[in-house]
Order: C-alpha cells, then sequence, then structure tokens
C-alpha cells in the first residue's frame, strides 16, 4: 500500500516538474518574441529610435517644469490657469494673494485647501456643476459633509 502512494507521489510530483518547465518555457518564448518585436523595430529604424528618444526627453523636460511650478510658490501668474467668463473678466484659480477661487478652481487646488480632500474636492466641483457657481463661502455647507468648521478654516483661503 505504502509503495502505491509512493508511486503516485512521486508521478504528481513529476507531472508538476514537467508543467512547470513547459510554463516556464512558453513564457520566455513570449518574452523573447515581444522582446524582438519591440527592438527590432528600432534596430531597422535609428531614424525612429531617435525620435522616440527626443520625444521622451522633451516630455521629461516639461514634466521637470511642471514639478517646479508646482513646487514653487512663487512661480509666475502666467503658470496659473485662468479663463474668461462671459463679463469678460479674467477668472483663475488663485489669485495674487494665494486665494483659491472655488468657483473656477481644479480639484488639485481644492485639494490644497484646508479641510479639504480630494473627496470634498470632487464634491464642491460637483456641486458648482450641478448649482452653478458659489455666491457665498458660507453655501459650501451645501455641498454634503462640509459644515461650519470647515468653512471657517477656509475663510481665510478661499474667495469666489
Amino acid at each position: 500500500m505504502w509503495d502505491r502512494i509512493e508511486r503516485h507521489r512521486l508521478i504528481v510530483g513529476l507531472s508538476l516538474v514537467v508543467l512547470i518547465l513547459i510554463s516556464g518555457g512558453v513564457l520566455a518564448w513570449k518574452l523573447s518574441v515581444a522582446g524582438k518585436s519591440d527592438t527590432s523595430s528600432l534596430s531597422n529604424n535609428p531614424a525612429e529610435a531617435d525620435k522616440r528618444i527626443d520625444d521622451l526627453q522633451r516630455q521629461i523636460r516639461e514634466l521637470k517644469d511642471q514639478k517646479a511650478a508646482v513646487s514653487d510658490p512663487a512661480a509666475p501668474a502666467a503658470a496659473t490657469p485662468s479663463t474668461s467668463d462671459s463679463s469678460g473678466k479674467v477668472a483663475g484659480a488663485s489669485t495674487a494673494s494665494g486665494m483659491v477661487n472655488i468657483n473656477t478652481a481644479s480639484l488639485s487646488e481644492l485639494d490644497s485647501l484646508p479641510g479639504i480632500g480630494p473627496v470634498y474636492a470632487q464634491r464642491i466641483i460637483d456641486y458648482r456643476t450641478a448649482n452653478g457657481p458659489f455666491t457665498s463661502i458660507d453655501q459650501l455647507d451645501k455641498v454634503k459633509g462640509i459644515g461650519p468648521a470647515t468653512i471657517e478654516k477656509l475663510r481665510s483661503k478661499a474667495t469666489l
């Protein structure tokens, strides 16, 4: 009886080893095929490779510029996106005094306000999309989850 059990264990073990080797071989083959298709197009066309490198370097420069603009609080006002409303006034999300306009601010700008995280920032955006622009800071109490304590924190940082 024990001999039969040992034979079955040996057969199952060898079967698992064979399956592992086969799957590893298939994986290696897929990786080599995928690798050849990616590199063969570049090795056959050096101009294409140079173009891709230039594009990637340009993207890296743009990301570094964006990072510098975000991390530098004294960044020029031109870096702050602004739009014109129907009255012709330019409305930016941030003013020169560093206040955030809750009617035009993006999710990340609203998220930077005290007591406002990404969830509440999205709720503010959803509320103003559904109901139009805020007419007072106190109107934020109509946004789910924002109460009087949070509104008091926002008074010195938020504007209309």
